[in-house]
């Protein structure tokens, strides 16, 4: 009896395992996602940087590494940004004390990014 029932839990455990090996599989042979795309799932957004048979390493904007069971990205939503194209437009909210000069502020905004190597040119950035 006692063998039967850590047969079944041990059964119940390896199907967790199995389940994400199988997704990483699916993973790797549709490429949902791949090494370098800009995704979203969950509450959690970030760079992927290492797909495994398990697991997927995503990297986040705060340079933290999460480790997310490839399961995820085949029963949850995926937002995959950078799918067909590198190219993408973040929205950065940024607040200002009430009376500033908004002009001022927008002008100084668009000279940053117009000085970081990283926006592009076109489509140009834009405040609004």
């Amino acid at each position: 009896m006692l063998a039967g029932a850590v047969g079944i839990g041990l059964g119940f455990g390896l199907q967790n395992i199995v389940n994400n090996f199988v997704s990483g599989l699916i993973i790797l042979f549709e490429k949902p996602i791949k090494v370098g795309d800009r995704i979203e799932v969950d509450d959690v957004e970030g760079d992927v940087v290492r797909i495994s048979g398990r697991s997927t390493e995503v990297l986040t904007n705060d340079n933290i590494s999460i480790i997310i069971p490839n399961s995820k990205f085949i029963t949850e939503n995926v937002v995959n940004w950078s799918h067909t194209d590198r190219k993408v437009r973040f929205r950065i909210p940024v607040n200002v004390a009430y009376g500033s000069d908004v002009q001022l502020v927008e002008r100084l905004l668009l000279q940053v990014a117009a000085e970081n190597k990283d926006v592009l040119e076109q489509p140009r950035p834009a405040c609004g």
